[in-house]
């Protein structure tokens, strides 16, 4: 699995996947379904997006519930904000998707991502 492309600190990023069945491969729909995702400097860290000492995050986090026709074509979108990202570390974060549906949570996709250091330090207009 490659890394995703890297994104500036203090921009919005969107997290955008279909759900597919693992064998038929045709779109699942999740319609109902809520999806979370974390972004941490470390797995082991708790899910809670607090500073840390030096006023940077080292975990940031983000909720949908999936509806409309996206979701009935498997497509979903998470948004972690501007005002999410632009108190992280210009690093590498470890990054993960997981579904919660009918009491099941799966994770469903993991990887790392780079956040490159941004110039501008204004917040969102």
């Amino acid at each position: 699995m490659t890394e995703l492309q890297p994104f500036y600190r203090g921009d919005d990023l969107a997290l955008e996947m279909t759900v597919r069945d693992q064998s038929t491969q045709a779109p699942v729909d999740v319609t109902g379904w809520i999806f979370d995702s974390s972004m941490k400097l470390s797995s082991e860290l708790p899910d809670t997006p607090e500073l840390d000492k030096q006023g940077h995050r080292q975990v940031i986090t983000t909720t949908t519930l999936a509806d409309g026709a996206e979701a009935e074509k498997g497509e979903v979108r998470l948004l972690f904000k501007s005002t999410q990202t632009a108190q992280m570390l210009a690093t590498r974060y470890q990054v993960d998707i997981q579904a919660v549906y009918y009491g099941v949570v799966q994770t469903l996709y993991k990887n790392t991502i780079t956040v490159l250091a941004d110039v501008t330090h204004k917040g969102a207009i």
